[in-house]
């Protein structure tokens, strides 16, 4: 199973590339892997048995990807917390194929205290500390 991930991965990447025009601004690895792991998602809703680890594995690496993809923006800087909790908890609950109403409650009230820091930007210092929370380490 695990040399059919993997090599679905390769593949896949060549594909994308075949795809994607010079003008065009996304991540063929990024590509790859993603429809490596909705495929397996389709295979697990057909009943066919998956390797729940890579399945794992490959949501962990979007989430990551898509974490540092969304990172670049500086307009967001404020808010990579949320954005990475929002991006590994989706992964986790398509992992483990169910809806946790407590991790969205989390969500939810982590993206309004973010949203309330940016809206009143009380303490520049507080701002200024989880904008550079990942810089100089």
């Amino acid at each position: 199973m695990e040399i059919f991930v993997f090599g679905a991965v390769v593949v896949l990447f060549f594909v994308w590339l075949l795809v994607k025009s010079r003008s065009q601004q996304w991540c063929v690895l990024c590509a790859a892997v993603s429809t490596t792991w909705a495929g397996l998602v389709v295979f697990r809703l057909s009943d066919v048995e998956v390797n729940e680890t890579l399945l794992a594995l490959l949501l962990g690496a979007s989430a990551t990807g898509g974490y540092y993809w969304l990172a670049r923006q500086e307009k967001l800087a404020l808010f990579k917390l949320p954005i990475f909790l929002t991006l590994a908890i989706a992964a986790y609950q398509v992992a483990v194929w169910s809806v946790k109403i407590d991790l969205v409650l989390l969500l939810v009230g982590l993206w309004l205290l973010f949203g309330l820091i940016a809206l009143v930007r009380v303490n520049g210092t507080l701002v200024k500390k989880i904008i550079e929370c990942c810089r100089n380490w």
